[in-house]
């Protein structure tokens, strides 16, 4: 089972994470916490967590030196309500592996989870190198780059149908189509295949 550990300063929001995913099989919060200085005291104990849920960004590198005091990877998720287009990339030097959106359905938060997690213990793992030697030849048509845009804004499939002006199902094909052709597992990695694809 993955074990989680959550920051948010909310406690309100402590509890429905709790509630919302009681019931869920496949991992556990097994902590929750409101801030930084209640994770420096938490160092010690870190190598029972198995993924990080934040809405705090650590602007500083602060998570990094923790995790760094234990011989333990530790996925980050940022966890937020504003979408991080223009900022995606400080994140990805922080080391962050992915972010969702406070108003993500359940199923998506419960995807984030496992991708961030078999990625950090190597199942299912693609390398960046990896990524960079198959994907950088991949064509994306004008409206798979659009919709490509438009999920690392963090919008969702029907804002991108009322932008677009296609129905759902069809922004989900798209989405299935971006998703195989750039091999990526999370919008973290839509970024970086943008970004080196020079697409925006």
């Amino acid at each position: 089972m993955i074990k989680i550990l959550l920051i948010d300063s909310h406690p309100i929001v402590q509890k429905g994470f709790k509630y919302l995913f009681q019931d869920e099989t496949t991992f556990k919060i097994q902590k929750t916490i409101g801030s930084i200085k209640e994770l420096a005291q938490l160092s010690s104990s870190l190598n029972k967590i198995d993924v990080i849920i934040s809405e705090i960004i650590f602007e500083d590198g602060q998570i990094k030196d923790l995790i760094k005091k234990i011989n333990k990877k530790i996925p980050i998720i940022i966890f937020t309500t504003k979408p991080y287009s223009n900022n995606i990339n400080k994140y990805i030097k922080m080391g962050i592996s992915d972010y969702i959106l406070k108003t993500s359905k359940k199923e998506v938060i419960i995807n984030a989870i496992q991708n961030v997690y078999k990625k950090s213990i190597g199942t299912k793992f693609i390398s960046l190198n990896y990524l960079k030697s198959k994907r950088t030849k991949t064509s994306l048509s004008k409206r798979e780059v659009e919709v490509l845009k438009h999920l690392i804004d963090g919008k969702r499939n029907i804002e991108i149908s009322r932008i677009l002006k296609i129905n759902q199902k069809t922004v989900n094909t798209y989405k299935t189509r971006v998703y195989n052709k750039t091999r990526a597992i999370n919008t973290i990695d839509l970024y970086k295949f943008a970004n080196e694809s020079k697409l925006f």
